[in-house]
């Protein structure tokens, strides 16, 4: 009997399938997939009320196997390690700056002559706008890095393609 290694993984329902397809890509068999499903309900008491709060989770669990024996195994894991280490960088909220743009504009508004009012209205808004820019400049970047780690994947899988 061969050696095998097995992995498990928890994916959506909407990923199943394509999650397959890229483990096959190295080497990993599907063993069995299995659809979890759960659903917690509990009472909780908001103020001299009570509401029944039902959560609920729906997820596949997959588990791959590999022989051991696979040709160039090494290089594969090599290449697997790296694909996997590729992270998506989350893009970073706009919310925060824009409502300091606001109070800054309402300051302003409101402001009726008194400088005090007047500078912290001044002093917000240009705050938000500086917030707002340099989150911007670092959306920008996270898309390079995204679009960037797109490509490595595409690379890497190509490698792994070629073994």
């Amino acid at each position: 009997m061969a050696r095998t290694e097995s992995l498990s993984i928890q994916v959506h329902p909407n990923d199943e399938q394509s999650q397959i397809n890229l483990m096959q890509r190295f080497y990993w068999e599907l063993s069995s997939s299995q659809e979890i499903k759960t659903v917690d309900s509990s009472l909780e008491k908001r103020g001299d009320k009570i509401y029944s709060v039902t959560k609920s989770e729906n997820y596949i669990k997959l588990v791959f196997k590999r022989d051991l024996s696979t040709p160039n195994l090494d290089k594969i894991k090599k290449l697997e390690n790296e694909y996997f280490s590729l992270n998506y960088p989350s893009s970073p909220g706009l919310k925060g700056a824009i409502i300091l743009m606001v109070i800054g504009l309402i300051s302003l508004f409101a402001a009726s002559g008194e400088g005090a009012v007047i500078g912290f209205g001044v002093i917000a808004f240009a705050g938000g706008i500086f917030w707002l820019v340099k989150k911007i400049q670092k959306r920008n970047q996270n898309s390079e890095i995204y679009l960037s780690n797109d490509k490595k994947r595409e690379e890497i899988l190509s490698q792994v393609d070629n073994l």
